[in-house]
């Protein structure tokens, strides 16, 4: 069952990464530009607003948006990432920098001593 859960894992990821892509965004765009026209057409013809409400709502926007924030998510998760590495970077360099200080303040305390 494990195996399953990890196939189910990756397959979640591989998924997600293309749907989280510009590209995708691209042919969601398409995809549901394809359908505008009818729905031009429709909202003229019974001069209603709706269809093309409904259609900008349901399909344009969901298909497109979740692409874009995906990729956005993808962005921030990445920058989030880096700085996590650029913090630990400056601590592991402060840590040093202060045990170069506690040495060099032992060292300055033994000088003292000797002179006394």
């Amino acid at each position: 069952m494990k195996k399953f859960n990890d196939l189910l894992d990756r397959l979640a990821m591989k998924i997600t990464s293309a749907v989280g892509s510009m590209w995708c965004a691209i042919v969601f765009t398409i995809i549901a530009l394809t359908s505008l026209p009818s729905v031009i057409v429709q909202s003229v013809q019974t001069l209603n607003i709706s269809p093309f409400i409904q259609w900008l709502a349901q399909t344009f926007l969901q298909l497109v948006l979740l692409a874009i924030i995906l990729k956005g998510q993808n962005l921030s998760s990445d920058k989030q990432e880096q700085l996590i590495e650029q913090i630990n970077n400056n601590t592991a360099k402060t840590e040093a920098a202060a045990e170069r200080i506690e040495h060099i303040v032992d060292i300055i305390e033994q000088n003292e001593k000797k002179r006394k």
